[in-house]
Formats: structure tokens, sequence, C-alpha cells
């Protein structure tokens, strides 16, 4: 059912499909009413059975809505995928529309003018509402919508009279138009809900360096897995000489170089970790789903040798030194402000001892010299 998308867009598409209870809830109860006074009307068992099938649908759909919506608001707690959910609501979407399409043409079968008026409403009701809630994945909106559409076209049609063979004209006009609006509303949906997530990765990213900036170095942090058996490391770093460079070459030359750092730090990140900008040359990486202690020892003197060779900027080559700082704790124990004073207490350290890198742990404190520029 997916187009091509990127992953956040598809996700929040899909997320839309939780949140039309309402809209269902009368289109069930509509089929229902329909479909039994049709039913009744008529004396004709697959009407019955139509109007059963899709009430449960639709029920079916009511509560699959309120268990998606659910998934979303927590935090996505078990195996499911937005895949997953968009099936779900496909599946449940066709056998409604199947459910229309057969009331429909089963009521134009008959000679009952009244009830075919009542066909109309319920075809014209469902179209609009799908063309209106469900355009957020068109390729099941489309596919509800013609499989509802054709049995009451081809049903309408084959009455025989002129008037039918005008409304057979109308439902096939209608159908076209409704997946024109589907195309034209998933458009409008897609170019809000991308500028909206634009908008939220900007306010979390550094304009600069492209990195997490403060908010969501929180953020993330609080959403770090907290596997047993697992540490997280923070290690605080800062450029040591780098006014110096940013007064000698200039502030262009400056931004070249934090961008620089901010591409070197992004190269040395596993998918899971962090790393920020937190001022105007003070870093911060966040090393998760650590193993052991000597891991964290060795992102920190790989972040530190990293930053250490030299950048070429304005046609000059020029070096500056790391002042870095870590500390580690077990997941299940880790606490983003505690973690991060105590990162910050071991900086003070580090710069007056000429850089390098400094440890701040609950059992043990050291230092690893790095010559500084």
């Amino acid at each position: 059912m997916r187009i091509r998308e990127p992953d956040d867009l598809y996700k929040a598409l899909v997320a839309q499909l939780a949140y039309t209870v309402a809209p269902m809830t009368v289109m069930g109860f509509t089929i229902v009413a329909i479909g039994y006074f049709a039913a009744t009307t008529l004396h004709d068992t697959w009407i019955f059975v139509a109007m059963v099938c899709g009430g449960l649908a639709s029920f079916t759909k009511i509560c699959v809505m309120l268990r998606h919506r659910r998934w979303t608001k927590t935090g996505h707690p078990t195996s499911l995928t937005p895949k997953d959910w968009e099936l779900a609501h496909a599946l449940l979407t066709f056998l409604v529309a199947a459910s229309v399409g057969a009331i429909s043409a089963l009521i134009f079968r008959s000679s009952d003018f009244s009830l075919h008026v009542l066909a109309t409403a319920l075809l014209f009701g469902y179209a609009a509402g799908v063309a209106s809630r469900m355009s957020v994945r068109p390729l099941i909106s489309v596919t509800a919508l013609t499989i509802a559409a054709v049995p009451t076209t081809i049903s309408a049609a084959f009455a025989g009279d002129a008037a039918h063979w005008l409304l057979a004209t109308m439902f096939a006009v209608f159908l076209l138009a409704a997946m024109q609006s589907v195309s034209h509303v998933y458009r409008t949906a897609s170019q809000q809900i991308l500028l909206r997530l634009e908008m939220e990765r900007l306010a979390r990213a550094d304009p600069l360096t492209g990195l997490a900036n403060r908010i969501a170095l929180r953020e993330g942090f609080s959403g770090i897995s907290r596997t047993t058996g697992t540490m997280i490391a923070v290690h605080c770093l800062d450029l040591d000489g780098f006014k110096a460079i940013n007064d000698r070459l200039g502030h262009a030359a400056g931004d070249d170089l934090l961008i620089g750092v901010g591409a070197r730090l992004r190269d040395l990140l596993e998918p899971h970790d962090i790393a920020a900008r937190v001022g105007g040359d003070e870093f911060v990486v966040v090393q998760t789903e650590v193993r052991n202690a000597a891991d964290v020892e060795r992102m920190a003197h790989d972040i530190v040798r990293s930053l250490t060779t030299p950048f070429n900027l304005s046609n000059e080559t020029v070096r500056v030194g790391v002042s870095l700082e870590y500390t580690a704790e077990a997941a299940k124990d880790a606490e983003f402000s505690t973690m991060i004073r105590l990162a910050d207490a071991a900086s003070y350290r580090a710069k007056r001892n000429g850089g390098g890198v400094e440890k701040e742990l609950p059992s043990f404190q050291e230092k690893v010299p790095v010559a500084a520029a």
C-alpha cells in the first residue's frame, strides 16, 4: 500500500488513519440502518449478509483505530510497525467498501425507487468520507472507492431506463472526481506534514553543524534503550585554541571548523549514539549500548584523535586541541542531568591540565594526557 515516501512522512500519514473514529462510527450505523431497512423491505438475504459484514467490519475498524491511536501515543511499545497498521486499515476498509458496494448494487436490482435514493445516499456518503478522511493513503482510498462504486454503477446502468443511465453516468463521473480529490488532499497533507517535520527538525538541530541541540539531546537521552547489562557514556568536549583561530582567520573560517568538527563526530557514531553542539565550541557525545568500560575509553580517544587531526581552512592547515571529559553509568541507572554534571566537573581538570581526556566515574578517576595544539 506504500508509495515512495520518506520514512517520517510515511509514519505520520499512517498515524492519521487512527483519527477517523467518529466518521467511521457514523458510516457503520448508516450501513446497518440502510442495509437492514432494504433487506427487510425486499426480503433479500444477500443484502442482510452484506449489512452484517459491513457492520462487523466497521466495528472492527473502530477497534483497530483505538488501538492504533494508543500505540502511537505510548511510543510504539509493541513489535507492530506502521506497515502492519496500514495493512489492517486497508483490509478492513476494503471490507466496508465491499459491503457498501454490495448493498447499493443489490438495491438497484429492485424496482423500489425510494430505496434507490437510499442506495445513492449511502454510496455518495461513503465516497465523500473516503475522499476526505482516507486520502492520506491514496492507494487504499482509490481501491476502496472503486470497490464501492463500480458494482453500484453497473447495477444502476442495467436498470435500463434513461434516468438510471444518467445516474450511472453521474456515479462514474463522481468516482473520477473523487479520485482527483484524493490526489489533491494527499499532496496537500504531505506538504503540510513535511513542513511540520522540517520545523520540528530545525527546532531540535544546531543550524550550523546539523548536530542535535540541547533540546534534542535531552529528548534523545530519554529515548535510549535501557538494556540490562549495558552502559551509557556521556562525553563532554570543547576545543582548545578555537577562539584564536576564529580571531585570526575570521568567523567564516571558524564556522567551517565547527562544521568539520560536526562531520567528524558523526563519522564516529554508532546508529543509536547522539552527538550535539551545546555551546560555541562545546559538544556532547552520548554513547549507548556500551558493553564494557574499555569501549568508552576507546571512543574518548577516537574523538580526540579525530578532532586533533589538522583541518584545512582558508587554504591554511590548522590544528585545535580538545579537552574531553566523560562519565559512564549502567543504562538502567543513567540520569541525564547527573551525568552531564559529572562530566562537566571533570572538564575543569582537563582544561587546567592542558587538555586531554578526563574520566568522572563512580569508582575511579584517571587522567590520560593528549597533547593540545
